[in-house]
């Protein structure tokens, strides 16, 4: 009778323990691919971070070039969010990515009527994407040279 309790016993013991020693290798694997996860999230953010800037130092005489000029061409009654350039592309360690340039005429929002937002969508590590945007307002220069000359000022940069 003591050696089938204590052989119960034994096997009960080392039951608890397989399944202790399981459900510890299981949450070690979970909290790895949310680490994993996490990472390549946090990369996908950086590089999405990083083609805006690379865009936006190489080509920003050319996208308030673009701006003015659509700027010229709006109708002031003229309330529609449309996409101004389809074709923008930024090539960044070897990958092409598509920036694109649209105009949003918010009437509700003071501080987002007639707008303009450059974004680059998807950039894509691993399985995880991101996007990064920046929006670009219209104001007067107060040089005394240059009168009546309009410039871009940036009013909001995210990247999520």
């Amino acid at each position: 009778m003591k050696k089938g309790f204590v052989s119960i016993l034994t096997l009960f013991v080392l039951l608890v323990l397989s399944l202790t020693i399981t459900f510890v290798y299981r949450q070690n694997e979970n909290t790895n691919e949310y680490i994993r996860d996490l990472y390549s999230k946090k990369q996908s953010i950086y590089l999405a971070e990083s083609v805006m800037n690379r865009f936006l130092v190489e080509n920003y005489d050319e996208l308030k070039d673009i701006i003015l000029d659509d700027n010229s061409k709006l109708d002031k009654k003229n309330t529609d969010n449309y996409e101004l350039d389809k074709s923008r592309n930024v090539y960044y360690e070897n990958q092409r990515y598509y920036i694109r340039i649209w105009h949003y005429n918010n009437n509700d929002e003071s501080k987002l009527q007639n707008v303009y937002k450059v974004t680059v969508d998807n950039v894509r590590v691993g399985s995880s994407k991101a996007n990064s945007e920046a929006w670009f307002k219209l104001v007067e220069n107060n040089d005394d040279l240059e009168k009546d000359s309009k410039s871009i000022k940036m009013i909001i940069r995210r990247t999520y």
